[in-house]
């Protein structure tokens, strides 16, 4: 079987090397093994997808759910997932290492996090006075089993450990201002 460190540094192996890669979008665990079949060398949750499979929006499912829907298919194969956490389900950019350790411990390697508020009068972050702030850059948080994590930089988190994960900022144009 594949631990988690070794699926990490799979998915960090595709992120340094020269070519691309192509990381599809299941939605439950049925598409998980699917897609797994089918050559890909890594997964990424789908906020969008998964809501839509419960019948609601995107932006409408819990923390816990996402979680549990993370688990769900990092167990349904061998490839390495990324799972889209939204806006990490929280405005407090304090929140972020919280619900990145919850993705590490339901077997996640790496993630992404939505800069768009869901505010229309502000809808994006202000990454420089809020996400990525001194205090969001520096923190450690302590895990119960013993893992560290370090916000080494605006895009790499790391897990000592368990794995590393890669927080790639979807940003969007700032001519939605």
């Amino acid at each position: 079987m594949i631990t988690q460190t070794e699926k990490a540094k799979a998915f960090k192996a595709l992120h340094e090397r020269d070519d691309a890669f192509v990381i599809p979008n299941p939605w439950d665990s049925g598409s998980a093994r699917l897609l797994s079949g089918l050559e890909f060398e890594a997964l990424a949750t789908t906020s969008s997808g998964f809501a839509h499979s419960l019948g609601r929006l995107d932006g409408e499912v819990t923390l816990d759910e996402a979680i549990e829907h993370c688990r769900r298919l990092c167990a349904s194969t061998h490839l390495p997932v990324s799972a889209d956490l939204e806006n990490c389900f929280a405005d407090e950019p304090e929140k972020d290492g919280e619900t990145i350790l919850l993705a590490a411990h339901a077997a996640v390697v790496g993630c992404s996090i939505e800069d768009y508020t869901r505010n229309p009068s502000n809808p994006i972050y202000d990454f420089v006075d809020s996400r990525l702030s001194g205090n969001a850059k520096s923190r450690q948080l302590r895990v119960d089993d013993g893992y560290d994590l370090k916000q080494r930089d605006a895009k790499t988190v790391e897990l000592s450990d368990a794995a590393q994960l890669f927080i790639s900022r979807q940003a969007r144009n700032n001519a939605l201002r």
